[in-house]
């Protein structure tokens, strides 16, 4: 009789012991293991982040292929097509890199699911790299432009719907218009560019973000910029002079230097470009050249104020090239001077 207790016992115990075992398996060592697994995945996809960002682009699409393949039962759907969308953007910016029309075509196709994600800030960055795609043909394509100008619409048409505003997708939509204006030369994607840009600025006005504020009327300067390269030279840098000015005075030296230092610059270069314009029929050889001395003087002080703060980088297309134009003649003028005093003192 106690031998029969004692072997109940021993199967009580062994089946109590395998059930506690099985629970701690399936309650302690799996959730934990679980975790540890979770928490490499996510330093991986922060990886993958990073290396995008440092536009390592093979690598940022090779791992989202990779996580994806691997783990794709254990992300959330957001997490997914957030994958999706570096992966796409990744093939995206190689192909921009590549200027090859084939490749472009096939990074664009990409993006045909991600376009309609139920996440609008995928939906928006799919449609703004679409954009990108479009705008990157190694030849001039109005069908391209057309495209672009359509998904960047139908990105800004989100960004409002949600009532907010963003100054980098309204500048992109602006100057992909102006693009087409440089070629079709339509008054009304001109208008249309800069409506675009004021609205942002009056947006801005009722905020207290001075800071946006402040690279809205920026991105309106670069605006008039790139239609002065087009058309009414002086009238549209004129325009991005006192629109320069009054964000000089937004963002103060003191309040940002660093910020201050790329506004003087900008200024800098506008100035410039002002000073290389040419004469009028119209106009004096002595007012042209005061004029041309004046926008020379103030382009020196902007530039002056700027690399007191370490900022010596040209921003406005267009800038960098007549500065080699310049430095080109100045060698030629140089070779000459030098040539004709060899010459007169061999005559000597």
């Amino acid at each position: 009789m106690l031998n029969k207790t004692i072997i109940i016992a021993i199967i009580i115990l062994f089946f109590t012991s395998g059930y506690l075992i099985k629970n701690y398996i399936h309650y302690t060592i799996l959730p934990k293991k679980e975790k540890i697994l979770l928490i490499k995945i996510n330093e991986e996809i922060q990886l993958l982040y990073k290396n995008y960002n440092k536009k390592l682009y093979i690598d940022a699409q090779q791992s989202s292929s990779y996580i994806i393949k691997m783990y794709k039962d254990k992300l959330e759907a957001k997490t997914i097509e957030n994958l999706e969308l570096i992966n796409a953007k990744s093939i995206a910016k190689l192909a921009i890199l590549s200027k090859n029309k084939t490749d472009i075509d096939n990074a664009l196709q990409g993006f045909n699911k991600l376009k309609k994600s139920l996440f609008t800030a995928i939906r928006i960055e799919s449609l703004i790299t679409m954009a990108e795609c479009s705008t990157s043909y190694p030849e001039i394509n109005i069908l391209a432009f057309d495209n672009a100008i359509k998904y960047l619409k139908e990105a800004l048409n989100i960004t409002e719907k949600r009532n907010n505003i963003n100054n980098s997708l309204s500048s992109f939509l602006a100057m992909t218009l102006l693009e087409k204006f440089s070629i079709e030369k339509s008054t009304n994607l001109k208008k249309e560019a800069l409506q675009i840009l004021n609205k942002n600025i009056i947006f801005y006005k009722k905020q207290p973000d001075i800071y946006k504020l402040a690279d809205s009327k920026t991105n309106l300067a670069i605006a008039h910029v790139k239609i002065a390269s087009i058309e009414q030279k002086r009238k549209n840098l004129n325009e991005a002079s006192l629109l320069m000015e009054d964000v000089k005075k937004i963002i103060t030296r003191q309040y940002n230097p660093i910020k201050n230092a790329k506004i003087m610059r900008i200024i800098g270069d506008i100035y410039y470009l002002r000073s290389k314009q040419k004469k009028l029929n119209t106009e004096t050889g002595i007012r042209y050249t005061q004029d041309i001395s004046r926008y020379k003087t103030l382009s020196k002080k902007a530039y002056k104020k700027a690399g007191q703060m370490g900022f010596f980088q040209d921003i406005l297309p267009g800038v960098t090239q007549l500065k080699l134009k310049d430095s080109n003649k100045r060698k030629q003028n140089l070779s000459t001077i030098d040539s004709n005093k060899n010459d007169k003192s061999k005559l000597k």
